[in-house]
């Protein structure tokens, strides 16, 4: 089959974890024999400069790249409040984007289009009248749901009712659009659940996050005196940000005291609250940093997770590595995983402090928790498997398909 690819950020280089899932299911459908294009959003959030790209790309056969910007402006936004449109969608729109979809379109006779995320879809009416192929919708997450858990823990009266327009006006585009395409390919059984609950009709299909094995490596560090506790992410998401201030609320004033125990956090866009913060307890690298090497003789990722859906996938990355983490019980939806066996997982900020503590004397329990993470990713995350799959699976559908789970 010969597959499009569309991104609403670039998948390449791939250095978060939305830009990883893209960039391992585009790998593994071209590595399971099949031809497999990209078109990407280059936008400011994850810049890709398109002159360090070379040719032949290992995940693609050929991958574009359009510069659009999705930066808030404010008399845009003010502008949206007087139409029924939904600005979180609105901001993707770009001429020159669709102008290049279509003409490969036109061009190159795709079998199937994947468009990732909800943030890909703009185009879908026009697409559904000029293109015949199979039409996939990835779901990263339900969309409008990160935005409604996040207008419940503001306390300011306009800004709640913002984020409750924005949620309000997602939530219709979503309900809207899922019924539009022939399949919709979620991240996690727990969109897929909530997907069938919100009467879609079309095709649901569960596609797990995909992990390349061959670069990752088992690399539990046992000699380390110090337990060293990590995260890497751009901290420019709002969920992000809420997490990591109720770490430092929280869970910091309880652990910066353990003797053998230190905190590395690296990302762009790192707040200056969180940088000021910064001590002999506590490193800030604030800016791009190659995760897989950061991570290397790290012990435990960190991640405080409150909002979203889907999955989080710098969990199942970190897991294929060996690494025992650490989260909220938000943190798991979407992942089979067994708590406190192959991951450690609490909503009490005294009680992640009271699981570092232990962990940071027994080391040996460490190492058990980070054995059977390795083992649960190794058994549940081969994106070359994955892929396979799914595209047997788009090839046996000559018309649209029954639902299936």
């Amino acid at each position: 089959m010969r597959v499009l690819q569309v991104c609403h950020k670039p998948s390449f280089p791939p250095v978060e974890g939305g830009a990883i899932a893209m960039y391992n299911l585009a790998k593994g459908i071209k590595n399971s024999g099949h031809h497999i294009d990209v078109i990407a959003m280059n936008t400011h959030k994850q810049y890709c400069d398109s002159n360090t790209l070379k040719y032949p790309l290992d995940f693609c056969e050929t991958y574009y790249l359009v510069d659009v910007d999705i930066r808030i402006k404010p008399f845009s936004a003010f502008k949206n409040l007087f139409s029924s449109r939904s600005y979180n969608i609105e901001r993707f729109q770009n001429d020159e984007f669709e102008k290049l979809l279509f003409d490969l379109i036109e061009n190159s006779h795709y079998d199937a289009i994947i468009l990732e995320s909800l943030f890909s879809t703009h185009y879908v009416d026009k697409l559904n009248k000029e293109y015949g192929g199979k039409l996939i919708l990835r779901s990263h997450n339900v969309e409008f749901q990160i935005w409604e858990n996040l207008s419940l823990r503001v306390k300011n009266p306009l800004k709640k009712w913002y984020l409750n327009l924005l949620a309000k006006r997602l939530k219709t585009y979503e309900f809207e659009t899922i019924n539009k395409v022939d399949s919709i390919a979620c991240i996690s059984q727990d969109d897929l659940a909530d997907f069938k609950s919100f009467n879609c009709k079309t095709n649901l299909y569960h596609l797990k996050f995909g992990i390349d094995f061959e670069s990752l490596k088992y690399n539990f560090d046992s000699s380390s005196p110090q337990l060293k506790i990590y995260h890497v992410g751009s901290m420019n998401w709002i969920p992000h940000q809420e997490a990591f201030k109720w770490f430092f609320d929280h869970v910091w004033p309880r652990i910066k005291s353990f003797e053998n125990m230190k905190v590395f956090l690296a990302g762009a866009f790192m707040p200056a609250w969180i940088d000021s913060q910064k001590n002999q307890k506590l490193e800030v690298v604030s800016g791009y940093v190659n995760g897989l090497e950061y991570m290397k003789d790290k012990h435990i990722l960190i991640v405080p997770s409150f909002s979203g859906s889907g999955i989080r996938i710098k969990i199942i990355e970190a897991m294929a590595s060996g690494k025992v983490v650490l989260t909220n019980s938000n943190g798991t939806i979407g992942i089979d995983v067994k708590i406190n066996e192959n991951i450690l997982v609490s909503d009490s900020a005294s009680e992640w402090a009271e699981k570092i503590q232990e962990l940071e004397t027994n080391r040996q329990k460490l190492e058990d928790i980070s054995k059977k993470a390795f083992e649960y990713a190794r058994q549940n995350h081969n994106y070359i498997q994955i892929a396979k799959e799914f595209m047997m699976t788009l090839e046996s559908r000559k018309q649209k398909p029954t639902n299936i789970e």
